[in-house]
């Protein structure tokens, strides 16, 4: 179980993400990233699989790899003018987190993000028991 939602912030975008677990933190903050890259871009059905890249994450602190997970994305995502809806979180060996993630390529995004900023990072449990973090991104 994950959701995202967006919520008012003075010049950036604030995304509130809530999941069951860490790995569907990632997932739903990926999903609200994409949406706000280029909207409805990943609700298709089809498997995405023009562009497959492999991305290693130190592991660190949980909420620096939610970020520099996301930046990475963003990078991939501007480099190869594609929306990366499916990621597959591999096992953590010598202290580095293997991502595999899909893309498809797309015409043009909707809004440019510049950076997920690390600005009021911070991955509480809430009182139903769900992660929750907030993500800000800068545009």
């Amino acid at each position: 179980m994950r959701k995202y939602q967006f919520l008012p912030h003075m010049a950036d975008v604030k995304l509130k993400v809530t999941a069951s677990d860490f790995l569907e933190l990632l997932r739903g903050a990926l999903e609200g990233m994409n949406a706000l890259i280029k909207k409805d871009a990943c609700k298709t059905n089809e498997s995405p699989r023009e562009v497959i890249k492999k991305i290693n994450l130190p592991a660190q602190e949980k909420s620096l790899m939610l970020i520099d997970f996301l930046n990475e994305v963003l990078t991939l995502s501007q480099i190869h003018h594609a929306i990366f809806c499916r990621p597959q979180f591999k096992t953590l060996k010598n202290r580095t987190l293997t991502i595999q993630i899909w893309g498809k390529k797309v015409s043009g995004f909707d809004e440019d993000i510049k950076a997920v900023t690390y600005h009021d990072l911070n991955i509480i449990k809430n009182k139903q028991g769900l992660l929750e973090t907030l993500v800000v991104f800068d545009i």
